[in-house]
């Protein structure tokens, strides 16, 4: 079968290896349906992660349609035919983190790539995609998850203000989810119009064009001076978070919800942090044990297919990197 290998950065190929084979009673085999190309695996291609190279795999964000079953997982309720998604994480399952449940902050944990035409991995890193779901809106299931993660870290309640930064795929997610929130203001701050166009579809009440506008005193205005009380960065753009703490209502929280290299250091006034005594904050993916196969119907309630912006075949991998770095779409998929 074919599989993508990273072996520095901007050199990838397609290589052939032995289909995957199901090494233990609670493994599944899976063929891939899509990928889903997201920010750190372009940060990983372009050499800003500081990753080592030589095989790396891609993509942790799939779909795919279940073509075997170890005996154990026969047990779980999977079946043949089923199409699921998959967690990227791989947990140690002892450590303090684990023990409490919060896998995705595990001491020891290991991601794998999952660009493949088959996979093989343990049932527990599965969830099961509706019917009613197709591959590729399932291929975002990981990434709705993380969103919907957010969420529930911020506590939102009814009449909150709340600002979004970045209006790609998880920022349009993001607007979905907070607009059922019952906030008083929803408002993204985004560079380009076709994405501010989809925010206002999505549920937003105000964009502001970055470019030509001034946050500051747009955000001041649209709240009668008062700020905002949530402000989440999911763009990751260090210039339009430094002036963030300035934006927030007393008592307001400031989540780092994107993707960073690690180089990105932020300076705050730590005095107008301490006298409003805001909250910053950070999500890191889901967690496995707060979603169960039932919980993946929220992908049936949300606005998916406007979020894929072009598909690739396997073939024209590095096309679709070259595409995810314009900006111009929300999610690129590549179909193995």
């Amino acid at each position: 079968m074919r599989c993508a290998k990273l072996y520095y950065p901007g050199q990838i190929e397609l290589v052939e290896v032995p289909e995957p084979e199901i090494q233990s009673d609670e493994d599944v085999k899976i063929r891939v349906n899509y990928g889903a190309l997201n920010a750190d695996d372009y940060n990983v291609y372009i050499g800003k992660q500081g990753q080592t190279y030589c095989d790396y795999g891609l993509f942790h964000e799939i779909s795919g349609e279940i073509v075997q079953l170890g005996a154990y997982s026969a047990r779980t309720g999977l079946q043949v035919g089923d199409h699921v998604a998959a967690s990227p994480f791989i947990p140690c399952g002892s450590c303090p983190a684990c023990r409490a449940g919060k896998w995705n902050l595990c001491r020891e944990m290991f991601s794998n790539g999952l660009l493949a035409e088959y996979v093989s991995l343990n049932h527990r890193r599965l969830f099961r995609i509706p019917q009613e779901i197709t591959p590729q809106q399932g291929s975002l299931t990981w990434l709705v998850l993380t969103c919907v993660r957010c969420m529930e870290r911020l506590s939102v309640l009814p009449g909150q203000r709340i600002l979004i930064l970045g209006a790609g795929s998880s920022g349009q997610i993001l607007v979905q989810l907070a607009r059922r929130k019952l906030p008083s203001i929803l408002a993204v701050s985004e560079p380009l119009q076709s994405k501010r166009t989809l925010a206002v579809l999505n549920g937003a009440d105000v964009v502001i064009d970055s470019t030509s506008e001034n946050l500051m005193s747009k955000a001041l205005d649209i709240t009668d001076g008062a700020g905002f009380d949530i402000i989440i960065d999911a763009a990751g753009d260090i210039l339009a978070l430094q002036n963030s703490i300035a934006l927030l209502e007393r008592g307001g929280k400031l989540m780092i919800f994107a993707s960073y290299d690690f180089t990105s250091y932020l300076n705050l006034n730590l005095a107008d942090l301490y006298w409003k005594e805001c909250v910053v904050m950070g999500v890191y993916g889901a967690t496995n044990s707060p979603y169960t196969v039932s919980d993946t119907k929220i992908l049936s309630q949300l606005s998916l297919d406007s979020l894929i912006g072009k598909v690739f075949p396997l073939s024209d991998l590095k096309q679709a990197f070259e595409a995810y770095g314009s900006r111009l779409y929300t999610r690129i998929l590549v179909q193995p």
